[in-house]
């Protein structure tokens, strides 16, 4: 039962993320990682497993340099999703490259260090450098 995809790769709340805050190959997604309970290797070499039943996935996505208001809207687009400000923790609909349809979970957000570049006294605005998000499943 495949969805077709809708043009968007991330989306808090109910709110896709335009992709002109993706730099191009700038989305890396780890889909449904395997978590191990215990991993161990028998008198012969062999390799036993116990993975457990929930897979989790991470995300890196890279957001291109932006303006303080490009900022502020990208921002206001993350906290559309926000379940516990105090945990950073958010609602995430993702595009899921292993299943080929939309997942969701919630996930961490890492901080975010936004580096300033440029101060336009003139009009009062500011540039940030681009920086990478991390979204890790809880």
């Amino acid at each position: 039962n495949m969805t077709l995809y809708e043009g968007f790769d991330l989306m808090f709340g109910s709110t896709p993320v335009p992709n002109k805050y993706i730099v191009s190959g700038g989305l890396k997604t780890t889909p449904n990682q395997r978590m191990e309970e215990s991993a161990e290797r028998d008198g012969n070499g062999d390799l036993h497993r116990e993975t457990l039943d929930n897979y989790k996935t991470s995300i890196e996505w890279k957001v291109p340099t932006l303006n303080l208001a490009e900022k502020i809207a990208l921002q206001k687009i993350i906290n559309s999703g926000m379940v516990i400000e105090k945990e950073r923790k958010v609602l995430l609909t993702y595009w899921n490259e292993e299943t080929n349809d939309y997942s969701q979970g919630y996930f961490y957000i890492s901080d975010i260090a936004w580096t300033t570049t440029y101060i336009n006294e003139k009009t009062n605005d500011k540039e940030y450098d681009s920086v990478t998000i991390k979204l890790t499943e809880y």
